[in-house]
C-alpha cells in the first residue's frame, strides 16, 4: 500500500512545525511586545491531531484491503 495524502499532509504540518519552533526560538519572533512561543504550541496539537487522523485513516484503508486479520481467521 502506498502513502496516501493524509499521511503526506501529517508529515508536512509536523516538519512545519518544527521549523516553526526552530525560527522562534533562534529569533525570538516578538509580535505586539508578547513573544509567540504559543503559536509553535498550536501548530503542534495541529500537528498531533493530523497524524491521528491520519493513522485512524491509514487504519480503515488496512482494514478493508484485509491487511488486517481478525482474530477468528488468525485463530485457524
Amino acid at each position: 500500500m502506498s502513502s496516501k495524502w493524509y499521511g503526506k499532509l501529517a508529515t508536512v504540518i509536523f516538519y512545519i512545525a518544527i521549523a516553526t519552533s526552530l525560527v522562534i526560538r533562534y529569533f525570538n519572533a516578538n509580535v505586539l511586545e508578547k513573544p509567540i512561543y504559543d503559536f509553535s504550541i498550536y501548530i503542534y496539537c495541529i500537528a498531533l491531531i493530523i497524524t491521528i487522523l491520519a493513522l485512524i485513516l491509514y487504519f480503515r484503508a488496512f482494514n478493508m484491503k484485509k491487511y488486517i486479520k481478525d482474530e477468528k481467521e488468525k485463530l485457524k
